[in-house]
């Protein structure tokens, strides 16, 4: 929905969609990337996880300072959440993510909400087809 609003500018609803979110990182459940040395033991109110060329990158996502909040607010209307307060947790060939109170997992994939579990686990899969990219020569 914040995604949505932000391409569209429409200011009112990013800012409804950016206070639910807030809500939901300070009440929501806290994710845990449970590989060894991998970022906060209470955990992140997101983590995204990210494909590259051989590994998968994660950044664990915060708010829980003033300064936080209003850094990711700036972000946001910058136009990308990812430039907010996270800690880059590093690149792993398998990624293990759950939320320590058993509750499902939230997860956007590509941008669409999907369910998951209270545990998941990620790893790199090559693709079976060629994907063709386009850019804007203008």
């Amino acid at each position: 929905m914040c995604r949505e609003a932000m391409r569209s500018t429409d200011l009112p609803e990013m800012v409804s969609a950016a206070s639910d979110a807030v809500i939901e990182s300070v009440g929501g459940a806290k994710v845990v990337c449970r590989n060894p040395g991998c970022g906060r033991a209470e955990g992140y109110a997101a983590i995204m996880v990210s494909p590259m060329q051989d590994a998968l990158e994660a950044r664990g996502y915060y708010a829980e300072s003033v300064t936080d909040y209003a850094s990711q607010a700036a972000a946001l209307l910058q136009g990308d959440f990812r430039d907010g307060p996270h800690d880059l947790l590093g690149t792993y060939e398998c990624l293990e993510l759950s939320c320590p109170e058993g509750e499902p997992m939230g997860l956007l994939i590509d941008g669409e909400p999907n369910q998951g579990e209270s545990r998941e686990t990620f790893r790199l899969a090559r693709c079976g087809v060629d994907l063709l990219e386009t850019i804007d020569a203008g």
